[in-house]
């Protein structure tokens, strides 16, 4: 788990300018500047179809300006996980459909907050793209109790997170938010991925808990081919009174979901067909 949990030393370093009271711009572009694959991916990312901005930001010092210190460090974080995640592999996980649905929920999850809000919040797509990098852990550490529990719930048509707390000891939610603590993430990404299957029990972090319950409802719609109205008809009441949304904006949050998720793998997954 530790070793799963190191991250490139620049992480820690953005980090900790962030975290700096007098966190600098000027410090910050040098920083990212250090990491030559960073800084490509990181324009790449500004220059998407994902922001849509009308004017091409070709430096660092300009994405940090224009996209601000909070979301720069969010979208360093989701570039260096997937980066220092996409080289592991388990012959028990199939990482094209793997790495697709993180991208589906991590745009689902931004969409969420988009629809709900009128506005754009990297923070959902981070928890969104971190939300089952347990189900890799689980793999590449105990892939046999994992797969006797993958098993388990699907012989039984039983909630998968629960079996994997009878066998396992603990579940793929949980050791998603002991990782996104581990990394220092704000404490509300942790939360939710930890309360993503019972939001309920996120106290103030509720309402990502929530926005996070409804991105995993858009993978499984997708997965299986549910018409969005069949799923928001059969979700948890207190999802819409959390989130502030209505049942029939899930339709809309699903439909940008779906209209993000290409870009997105092209610049999260690019092996993706």
């Amino acid at each position: 788990m530790d070793r799963l949990a190191s991250l490139p030393t620049v992480f820690h370093r953005i980090q900790a300018e962030l975290d700096s009271p007098d966190a600098s711009v000027t410090r910050l572009s040098h920083l990212i500047a250090s990491d030559p694959a960073l800084t490509a991916m990181l324009l790449k990312v500004a220059n998407s179809a994902l922001f849509g901005f009308s004017q091409r930001i070709d430096t660092i010092s300009r994405a940090v300006t224009v996209l601000g210190l909070q979301q720069v460090r969010e979208l360093s974080v989701a570039i260096l996980v997937t980066r220092t995640f996409t080289s592991l592999e388990s012959r028990h996980v199939d990482p094209v459909m793997f790495w697709r649905s993180s991208v589906l929920r991590a745009v689902a999850c931004r969409a969420a907050f988009h629809v709900s809000s009128g506005q754009r919040q990297e923070r959902g797509f981070v928890t969104g793209l971190l939300a089952n990098l347990g189900h890799m852990v689980m793999f590449l550490t105990v892939p046999e109790l994992a797969i006797v529990a993958a098993n388990r719930a699907a012989e039984e048509s039983a909630d998968l997170a629960t079996v994997e707390r009878s066998v396992v000891g603990c579940d793929h939610a949980e050791i998603g938010g002991c990782l996104a603590d581990a990394w220092g993430l704000p404490p509300a990404i942790g939360i939710a991925i930890s309360a993503q299957h019972q939001p309920g029990l996120a106290g103030t972090n509720g309402r990502e808990a929530w926005m996070l319950y409804l991105a995993n409802r858009i993978v499984i719609a997708e997965n299986g081919h549910i018409a969005s109205d069949d799923v928001a008809a059969e979700l948890d009441p207190l999802a819409w009174q959390a989130t502030s949304l209505q049942p029939e904006q899930f339709a809309a949050i699903r439909e940008e979901a779906e209209l993000n998720l290409a870009s997105a793998l092209s610049l999260f997954y690019p092996r993706y067909q």
